[in-house]
């Protein structure tokens, strides 16, 4: 049973190096990874054969080779997690690599590593260093690929996970098995180092088939299809032997013969239909990214045919080129619409330190647009026309700190529409001349597609542009409509109240007038004189405030008013305002009270006159719209504030009239039928007056025949007035 297993682990190594050498990688993480493959594969055919040949040269060779691996390992770990090996590292590697070759030379020569048998092996004075150099080994391998899964992301990550857990499992198990424990005494378990090999196979093994690991999936996915196939193909055989001898009689029989024509054509039928699903197996759970050439550019082109629009198109190119060619930074340079400038990022997948303008000046716009074809690194190097310098000068931005690979030109009418900008593979390979021959189909397929979702923008745009200035006209026009109708409404409110209100006095003061001076008053009794006079001085009083009712509107409605601003006691005004209008209230029968706190609230810094006609106005509003019950004043202090509350019991206003209420020449409908001498001005010179002081006027009822409450707010604090 050890034996099949150290025949398994020595397969799988050389098997693994070779999937990995016969894909096309030359890159020196590749050829370091197959050194080390051989070399354990090497160490594990010699553990194989030590068993069957019982000699002090097959236990040498287990050392020899086994002294060769740790550099082999540290050298594929260091191409692996620094690209590129300078300074210490090469220096590292270069002492190792001396004495990975004194220790093979002396295990090889001379008894001081180990001598005997595998049976009966002796180990040398020398065995500790040797046993101390593996340790230095597979310390410094599982040392640099943890450091190097700390502080990388993303699908480098991934790969490094899976390789240090192959290299840290096979090294750790390796040496405990091969020289821990013979050193203590356990000389027979020397043998099982070779299965440890199986960690690093396994783990290998894992990351190229899921995380693409050097890139070398296709060779891969060729030796799954075939060892599959081959495995049927024996099954096939195997199958026809067993019916034939247990059966039909033997092998050269009649029946032999026949079962052979028979189990041909099935055998052929099989064979076509399995190896199709097992190509699809392994493309779909193992080897998805795969890409056929005509496959991917069929569902391109079904994918951005589905679509007009400029971010879908683009986010396409990003997510085909992502799939298939595995790189890490993908970004869409796309041409300014107006032409000319620099070329703006308008998709990109990774690469977040590009700048949303990357260098593609006009020198190398012209040479992509000129070659319409793929450039890269290679190309800046080799083409030229004599003038090296500047044929590189426009492209170490993208070629150099940038790390691009190769730059994909978008040619549509004889414009470069667009650059596809491409980092490296997650492999680290280059791009073989398929992949940059799938690019420019990708991209020729998509330069129509990207001016088509251009153009259909700009008409977008146009319509939206378009619909907003109609709909602008039409919502000024409609402003300008409701205005109006506004500005016709109060002409037609003040002309009723001016032909009205005006007419009405100075009708009554020209007829007492002419009476008197046609002589009629002489003949009328004292007491009828008296009283007609009387009547005359009230018309032009009425007059008298109709006018002054117009002249503070003017005033108020063109500017800030001259105001003396003064400390004001509300509760002295309030007073003096109700003794003074207690007389129309008693009239009918009306209550009237005014409410105070205690403490007393503080003076407002106010207009004294100015404050007095507009809350006079207000109380004296809500006497004439009150026919019974009374009305309530309430002097209040809310947050550094006075509030007056003027609360009336009379004909309410409905909801409909509440929001034109203080407007000019405004009055409600119920209104107009209460008291037909309003001039309409009142409530407006009121809140003008309080707006003036910094104050706040607000109008509440519960609906008609319900009473209406009033509310002023003025700060305490009085600043200089606002504007109205």
């Amino acid at each position: 049973m050890l034996q099949i297993l150290i025949l398994i682990a020595a397969v799988s190594c050389f098997a693994i190096g070779w999937v990995v050498a016969r894909s096309g990688a030359r890159g020196p993480v590749s050829r370091a990874f197959v050194l080390f493959a051989f070399l354990t594969g090497v160490w594990s055919t010699a553990n194989l054969l030590s068993g069957w040949i019982v000699s002090v040269w097959t236990l040498r060779l287990t050392f020899v080779a086994g002294a060769l691996i740790p550099t082999a390992a540290v050298a594929w770990i260091l191409f692996f997690t620094h690209r590129r090996v300078i300074g210490r590292d090469r220096l590292l590697l270069a002492a190792l690599n001396v004495a990975s070759a004194v220790l093979a030379i002396v295990s090889l020569l001379t008894p001081w590593i180990a001598t005997g048998t595998i049976e009966d092996v002796a180990l040398g004075p020398a065995f500790p260093v040797y046993t101390a150099f593996l340790l230095l080994g597979v310390a410094a391998t599982i040392v640099m690929s943890a450091r190097h899964y700390a502080r990388s992301e993303g699908l480098d990550r991934l790969q490094t996970r899976y390789i240090l857990l192959g290299v840290s499992l096979f090294g750790l198990s390796a040496v405990l098995v091969s020289g821990i424990l013979p050193a203590l005494g356990f000389r027979d378990a020397g043998r099982l180092d070779s299965v440890s090999s199986l960690f690093f196979v396994g783990f290998s093994a894992y990351a190229i088939v899921r995380h693409r690991l050097m890139d070398t999936r296709v060779i891969l996915r060729l030796s799954v299809i075939y060892t599959s196939l081959g495995i049927f193909t024996l099954l096939m055989y195997y199958g026809v032997l067993w019916i034939d001898n247990h059966l039909l009689g033997g092998s050269y029989s009649l029946g032999g013969y026949l079962s052979a024509v028979f189990f041909v054509p099935l055998f052929l039928a099989s064979f076509s239909a399995l190896s199709r699903a097992i190509r699809r197996i392994a493309n779909r759970y193992f080897f998805a990214s795969l890409y056929d050439y005509h496959a991917v550019l069929d569902g391109f082109a079904k994918r951005v045919s589905a679509t007009i629009k400029l971010d879908e198109v683009l986010r396409a190119v990003t997510d085909t080129v992502v799939g298939t060619m595995h790189v890490d930074d993908v970004a869409v340079a796309v041409r300014p619409a107006g032409g000319g400038g620099r070329y703006t990022v308008a998709a990109r997948l990774g690469w977040h330190r590009l700048p949303e303008h990357p260098l593609i000046e006009r020198s190398l716009q012209k040479r992509l647009r000129d070659a319409a074809s793929a450039l890269t690194p290679e190309d800046v190097a080799v083409r030229g026309d004599g003038r090296g310098s500047e044929q590189r000068a426009d492209v170490p931005a993208l070629f150099g700190h940038e790390r691009a690979a190769v730059l994909i030109p978008f040619i549509a009418k004889d414009l470069l529409v667009a650059v596809l900008i491409l980092g490296r593979k997650a492999s680290r390979d280059a791009f073989t001349s398929q992949d940059l021959s799938l690019l420019q189909a990708i991209a020729n397929q998509a330069s129509v597609a990207i001016e088509n979702a251009r153009l259909y923008a700009q008409v977008q745009e146009f319509s939206a542009t378009l619909e907003e200035k109609v709909a602008a006209q039409t919502r000024d026009i409609a402003e300008k409509n409701v205005r109006l109708e506004t500005l016709l409404k109060m002409k037609s409110e003040f002309l009723s109240i001016a032909s009205h209100q005006l007419r009405t006095p100075l009708t009554a003061i020209r007829g007492l007038l002419a009476m008197q001076a046609e002589g009629d008053f002489d003949k009328l009794p004292l007491e009828e004189l008296k009283r007609q006079q009387e009547n005359m001085l009230a018309s032009a009083n009425r007059l008298s405030n109709i006018v002054n009712d117009l002249l503070d509107a003017m005033e108020l409605e063109g500017g800030v008013p001259t105001m003396t601003l003064v400390p004001v006691d509300l509760p002295a005004l309030l007073r003096a305002i109700g003794a003074e209008l207690k007389p129309n209230y008693d009239r009918k029968g009306l209550t009237f009270t005014v409410e105070t706190p205690t403490p007393p609230v503080p003076p407002v810094t106010a207009d004294a006159k100015m404050l007095r006609e507009a809350l006079e106005n207000l109380i004296d509003n809500a006497e004439k719209y009150t026919n019974k019950g009374g009305v309530t004043v309430t002097l209040s202090r809310k947050n550094g504030s006075a509030v007056i509350a003027i609360t009336d019991t009379g004909i309410g206003v409905p909801k409909t009239d509440l929001p034109r209420l203080f407007q000019k020449f405004s009055r409600g409908e119920k209104s107009s039928y209460q008291h037909t001498d309003g001039s309409g001005l009142g409530l407006f010179i009121a809140k003008s007056i309080i707006e003036n002081l910094r104050g706040t006027i607000t109008v509440e009822s519960p609906g008609e025949g319900k009473g209406t409450t009033v509310t002023v707010t003025l700060p305490i604090a009085q600043p200089q007035p606002a504007n109205p």
